[in-house]
């Protein structure tokens, strides 16, 4: 996924070639979580993977991140043009079932911590929440995952 094309086309013109191979480096690092969080909280891939398009378009022309929290500015990116295409995002695939009931926050929050194995606190920044709110909202959803993967006892 690297950059091309018109969007980029002017900010190429005020920065130097390093600056866009640089940028490029650091897509090619962060693409695949990317788009791994887009795709499990849209449950599309064909959506996952313009909104993950629009988060490094959108990073490339803003050009103020560092370099040592551009992972996060990412999938912060992610998360909000996520939640900006869908008011209600169906979580992953197979597992949309499983997480009807649970909050926007609490899907992400459990694919940021559970699946892309984010710290709290860099699951916290992503989110918006401090990293105590993020540990309580896993615990709280993973509650309410564990009831309702338990078999029902009809006896």
């Amino acid at each position: 996924m690297f950059l091309t094309g018109h969007g980029v086309d002017q900010t190429v013109r005020r920065s130097d070639n390093n600056d866009l191979l640089a940028y490029n480096q650091l897509v090619v690092q962060h693409q695949d979580e990317a788009y791994t969080l887009a795709c499990d909280l849209l449950g599309n891939e064909s959506g996952a993977a313009a909104v993950v398009e629009e988060a490094f378009q959108d990073s490339f022309r803003d050009g103020r991140t560092p370099q040592a929290q551009f992972r996060l500015e990412i999938l912060k990116k992610v998360l909000a043009f996520c939640l900006k295409r869908a008011k209600i995002l169906p979580g992953p695939g197979a597992m949309a079932h499983l997480l009807t009931g649970l909050s926007n926050t609490e899907k992400a929050i459990l694919i940021l911590v559970d699946c892309l194995e984010m710290s709290y606190a860099d699951a916290g920044y992503v989110t918006g929440k401090p990293a105590a709110g993020v540990r309580q909202t896993l615990a709280k959803a993973r509650y309410f995952l564990s009831r309702n993967l338990l078999p029902v006892n009809k006896a």
